[in-house]
């Protein structure tokens, strides 16, 4: 037999739900999504049960866990505090498709006038 918090379930639940619902343009990468499991976590209280309890209902209340996971979310798109990789590259790469287009845009006006 093993012992498991039962809101590290809900919380991935809640998590892959909004992952697979949402495009927020959020990074889950592993990192992101590690930290934001942990976020959410840190504000819930632990509910532990060993396997054979598993048929009850444990857990913090679905809305509850959530909002701890939303909250997670927001705040670590405010402040990321780790080295992602790939949300450096999306960050990268609008900074660069928009100026590019600037460009574009300034030598169409540019071709214009002439």
């Amino acid at each position: 037999m093993s012992v498991h918090n039962a809101n590290h379930d809900r919380v991935l639940s809640v998590l892959n739900t909004i992952r697979r619902a949402e495009k927020s343009g959020h990074c889950f990468c592993p990192t992101c999504t590690n930290a934001i499991v942990a976020m959410a976590l840190n504000c819930v209280s632990p509910h532990y049960y060993v396997e054979q309890q598993r048929d009850q209902e444990l857990g913090s209340p679905w809305p509850v866990v959530e909002a701890a996971v939303r909250d997670a979310i927001e705040k670590l798109r405010a402040q990321p505090d780790h080295l992602c990789l790939r949300g450096q590259l999306k960050s990268y790469r609008r900074l660069t498709d928009s100026i590019a287009a600037g460009r574009a845009a300034n030598e169409s006006k540019t071709n214009q006038k002439k």
